[in-house]
């Protein structure tokens, strides 16, 4: 069911770890695994998305589910967004949750970073709060690119 991922070139993952992607074909049944992984991961978020909406994005190919599995148990859900600019391609990290989350992200990061350039991708992105940037940048090697601040109009529509 699951499309396994090469091994990143240059680098000695954790054999442990088995990172897969999922098809849009797939998501209907692989949704009830997954869906409380992103559920999780956008409870940390300001509402942009919900479970419904990147299920419907998944299903479309707007977006793309990838899990890695540590001993035969679900460790990380990893939601991507696929971004095009005028000038390139990118794939932004929409949702990230799991037990272990950092560890198995550093182990498949590099993985992910292949399977991007397969595709035309030449940056990969993503948003988080500030906290968790701070340790996405330390494990993760991520450079900063943007800081994106909010002013909340909705109590002005009434």
């Amino acid at each position: 069911m699951k499309t396994p991922l090469p091994a990143a070139r240059n680098t000695k993952p954790d054999p442990s770890y088995k990172a897969w992607a999922y098809t849009a074909e797939q998501i209907p049944e692989a949704w009830p695994e997954i869906e409380p992984w992103v559920v999780a991961a956008l409870a940390k978020g300001y509402g942009e998305l919900t479970a419904e909406d990147v299920y419907k994005f998944l299903l479309s190919d707007h977006m793309k589910a990838f899990v890695t599995f540590r001993d035969g148990a679900l460790e990380l859900v990893f939601i991507i967004e696929l971004v095009t600019y005028p000038r390139y391609r990118a794939i932004r990290a929409v949702a990230m949750g799991g037990k272990g989350s950092l560890e198995a992200a550093r182990t498949f990061l590099p993985t992910l970073c292949d399977w991007a350039l397969t595709i035309g991708a030449v940056e990969v992105e993503g948003w988080a709060s500030t906290p968790e940037l701070a340790i996405l940048h330390k494990m993760l090697g991520l450079t900063p690119a943007y800081t994106v601040s909010r002013l909340n109009l909705r109590g002005k529509l009434q």
